[in-house]
């Protein structure tokens, strides 16, 4: 039974998916990197201070205001990023990827609602916009609303069957189901398109785990490991679940890497936890 708590409270933040930005299609955006707009959602986003004000920029052109609103969401700035988007789709109201960004930049501070209109205007403009749908539907995750949420990762799928992180996010609302067979094909699609995903690779392992098959668990997050070297999650987990299978030496390998990684975290302090059991005598 503690190893199942602890278990929960190693997963329970990763199963909700993150979300995505969408690439610009105007032109004159196409200098942006294109690593620059896939903006995933980490554990944890803690926003740093600005008050959303914008400097001066060239009148009339979206592109620096654009590029702006990418670094500043990149930062953790999110007004900022909220206020650039907000001027850059001024000049441009028709372009959806500006109204998908500032959706993301306003789920970011908590403001669902107002994200959630964002995202709808993205997809007015462009009912293609897969990004835009599977955002949308996260928010419906994140609410309660599975059924909605899981309509809209079904719609992004349509559009973009390719889309792995709506693939996660149907696992995952099938694992919140109990459904832990359509769980796994789906973090299996996901994983299948997207080898170096995390998040696929994590909710797979957990589901496995739940499914009894220990030794699938623990081969996925070492892979994982290996692709993810700097992720204390993925440390954590492998710990309980080398603790699951009696190897307490490898256990605390795992929680010592874990602490080592996650210091000043959440997951820092679990590890740190969990470690001082593994180096406790029994009595």
């Amino acid at each position: 039974m503690v190893i199942g708590r602890w278990l929960w409270l190693g997963i329970s933040a990763v199963l909700l998916p993150p979300l995505v930005v969408t690439v610009l299609a105007f032109q004159t955006l196409a200098a942006v990197d294109p690593a620059d707009l896939v903006i995933g959602t980490p554990l944890v986003i803690t926003p740093t201070a600005d008050d959303g004000r914008i400097p001066e920029l060239r009148a009339g052109d979206p592109q620096p205001l654009f590029q702006a609103a990418v670094m500043a969401y990149r930062e953790g700035n999110f007004a900022t990023a909220a206020a650039y988007f907000r001027a850059a789709a001024a000049l441009l109201p028709e372009e959806a990827a500006l109204w998908n960004g500032l959706g993301l930049s306003l789920s970011a501070q908590n403001q669902i609602e107002p994200a959630a209109a964002a995202f709808r205007e993205a997809l007015r403009l462009d009912p293609q916009m897969a990004e835009a749908q599977f955002n949308l539907g996260s928010l419906y995750q994140a609410a309660g609303d599975f059924a909605a949420a899981a309509a809209a990762f079904e719609a992004a799928l349509a559009v973009d069957p390719s889309l792995a992180a709506a693939h996660v996010a149907l696992g995952a609302l099938a694992h919140e189901q109990g459904e832990l067979a359509r769980a796994a094909a789906a973090f299996e699609q996901a994983l299948a398109l997207d080898p170096d995903s995390l998040e696929a690779a994590f909710n797979l392992a957990v589901v496995r785990a739940g499914q009894g098959d220990t030794d699938r668990a623990v081969a996925l997050l070492e892979a994982a490991a290996g692709r993810h070297s700097g992720e204390a999650g993925v440390y954590y987990q492998l710990g309980l679940f080398y603790r699951a299978r009696r190897e307490p030496t490898r256990a605390r390998e795992a929680f010592s890497r874990a602490v080592e990684l996650g210091k000043e975290s959440e997951t820092g302090r679990l590890a740190a936890e969990q470690l001082a059991l593994e180096e406790t005598p029994a009595p």
